[in-house]
């Protein structure tokens, strides 16, 4: 898990910089660039859960969560480092600096939303981020699971299941084929699990 948090805090960080140079150079681009936050993040996941063969879903999507905010966070103090470093100011804080860009709002081909607006776009970086990276991090893991079992032992134990039998009859049926490791046949049981998973997300994007 140790190399999962320090890489995706470091992928976060590194997207948070691009993402708050970009927006300070005017170059920013509303939509797009959530996108690409959310399919780095999925990419960068995908890479580190197999370094450190950590596959437990709820624990990763807790950490894709806390990544997107460290993005979105760390883009804010960014663009106040690159603002000040630019302007040759000193003296202001970053919660001063929140605090004028409150103050200035959100202003989208010359009208002026104010606050509001602000905060609605903040939240659909957020919304955004979140529902494409969940479908890319469930594709990458499902694809892990299911490439590290032997495709034989999961087409065997798929079909069974397919026929209403239970865990312990599947397991009896992998343990009848000389598949008798539990560590091996949980390993099955996941992948297939994880078929069902991908499904109901894709129901819900």
């Amino acid at each position: 898990m140790g190399i999962l948090l320090i890489g995706g805090i470091i992928t976060a960080l590194v997207l948070g910089f691009i993402v708050a140079f970009l927006s300070v150079k005017g170059i920013y681009i509303i939509g797009v660039f959530e996108v690409v936050v959310a399919l780095a993040l999925g990419y960068a996941l995908k890479h580190l859960m197999k370094i450190s063969n950590y596959d437990i879903f709820d624990h990763l999507h807790y950490l894709f969560i806390g990544l997107i905010v460290v993005t979105y966070v760390s883009n804010q103090y960014f663009q106040y480092l690159i603002i000040l470093d630019d302007a040759g100011f000193q003296t202001v804080n970053f919660w001063d600096f929140m605090k004028a860009r409150f103050e200035a709002g959100l202003t989208l081909n010359s009208i002026d939303t104010g606050w509001i607006g602000l905060v609605i776009s903040w939240a659909l970086q957020l919304i955004i981020s979140y529902f494409i990276g969940l479908l890319r991090l469930n594709t990458s893991l499902t694809s892990y699971l299911i490439k590290r079992v032997d495709p034989e032992v999961f087409n065997f134990a798929y079909y069974h299941f397919v026929k209403n039998k239970t865990e312990d009859q599947v397991r009896l049926e992998l343990s009848n084929k000389g598949w008798t490791k539990t560590s091996d046949q949980d390993q099955v049981f996941e992948a297939i699990a994880s078929i069902g998973m991908a499904s109901e997300i894709n129901r819900i994007d």
